[in-house]
């Protein structure tokens, strides 16, 4: 079954959590790394166990506990082009597990297969994701200031979807 937990949500940092018995995905890390670590440990997970991150987009709120938490674990790291040049040159030890990927284009994290989809916001490459596991779909978008047919299109078909709007 896959489930989907909100560590944090809002203008003072975003961390979601989405699961199922064999592959745990965060979307976001924008709170500290110990808050991000006690939410996961609520949960019986901690961030060794984590199989992926994925960053909507570079703002604080969305990137702020990223830095401490790749000291924790060889998570690998998955953004679009625009959000990973900003990575790069804030958290250079995001080096070597940065995957760059485009989206509309699936790629899959685990058991999970994960899709990008554009969203309307002023940071580069930023994005929503759509996580499924063959059975279930879930999708997460942040900052939404309005829905484009993007947005609608990507959330399409899911059972739960978390929207952060502004």
């Amino acid at each position: 079954m896959l489930e989907l937990c909100t560590l944090a949500s809002g203008s003072s940092g975003n961390a979601v959590l989405v699961f199922n018995t064999t592959t745990s995905l965060l979307i976001d890390a924008g709170i500290s790394a110990k808050r991000i670590c006690d939410g996961l440990s609520g949960l019986g997970l901690s961030p060794t166990g984590l199989d992926g991150i994925c960053i909507t987009h570079s703002h604080s709120d969305h990137i702020s506990g990223l830095r401490v938490l790749l000291k924790r674990t060889s998570t690998p790291v998955y953004a679009t082009e625009g959000t990973a040049r900003v990575l790069t040159e804030q958290i250079p030890a995001v080096e070597g597990r940065l995957h760059t990927i485009h989206p509309r284009e699936p790629f899959s994290i685990g058991g999970l297969t994960v899709r990008a989809f554009s969203t309307p916001h002023d940071a580069p490459g930023s994005v929503g994701y759509t996580v499924c596991d063959g059975e279930r779909k879930c999708s997460v978008v942040t900052d939404l200031g309005f829905v484009t047919e993007e947005v609608r299109q990507g959330v399409y078909g899911s059972q739960l979807a978390l929207v952060e709007a502004n």
